[in-house]
């Protein structure tokens, strides 16, 4: 079902500096700023993260993408539209499932539970 198709690879996250509270007393101006070095940080990682994961698909026998993707809206929706764009085969999907009461995410959950395609859904090893 996979071969010799496009692997979108895809690392999103939510942006600090866009969390931050309106009005932080004293020194909201540092604070701010170290939020938005925080962001461009994560932006290098995520986009480190995507192209490592994309080489590692090429090796594999996929044709490799890589996007890093800071977003303001739920992670999960992201994904759905990324894959939805670019008319993916499948979605396949990480799960840390940090609740600890399940396997599944919250962000898998909602991947699972909203996408109009395949979801394989990949477990953290042990």
């Amino acid at each position: 079902m996979l071969s010799r198709r496009l692997a979108v690879v895809l690392h999103t996250w939510h942006s600090v500096a866009a969390r931050m509270p309106p009005y932080l007393p004293g020194a909201e101006l540092a604070t701010l700023g170290a939020a938005k070095e925080i962001d461009r940080i994560l932006d290098e990682e995520a986009h480190a993260i995507a192209h490592e994961a994309a080489d590692h698909a090429t090796e594999c026998g996929l044709d490799g993408e890589a996007f890093g993707l800071r977003t303001e809206r739920p992670v999960w929706r992201t994904v759905i539209e990324i894959a939805d764009e670019r008319d993916a085969a499948a979605i396949i999907v990480g799960s840390r499932g940090l609740t600890g009461l399940s396997a599944l995410g919250s962000v898998s959950h909602a991947v699972v539970q909203h996408a109009r395609r395949p979801v394989l859904l990949v477990l953290p090893q042990e």
